[in-house]
């Protein structure tokens, strides 16, 4: 299983963290499966957007209708040394 297909299915990415801006159709039904994911979103505006180091099936969410649209940003942290001494 490649690193891109662990991502797909869940699994956490070490290095990398995913945000996700979603207008959301089903409220508390997202919400519901957000959390089984373990991923806490705020509650109540259609337009929510977290962060988690998992990379999740949004388009599955919006097959289900779940959700309107969604946008996923990958985000990579690099360590650089600046200064040794």
């Amino acid at each position: 299983m490649s690193l891109t297909d662990e991502a797909a299915q869940g699994l956490e990415t070490p290095g990398i963290e995913y945000r996700y801006i979603v207008h959301v159709r089903a409220l508390e039904a997202f919400g519901n499966r957000m959390r089984r994911e373990g991923t806490i979103i705020p509650e109540g505006p259609a337009h929510v957007s977290f962060s988690t180091n998992k990379r999740l099936d949004m388009k599955e969410l919006r097959e289900d209708g779940l959700i309107w649209s969604y946008s996923i940003i990958r985000v990579t942290r690099a360590e650089d040394i600046l200064e040794e001494g």
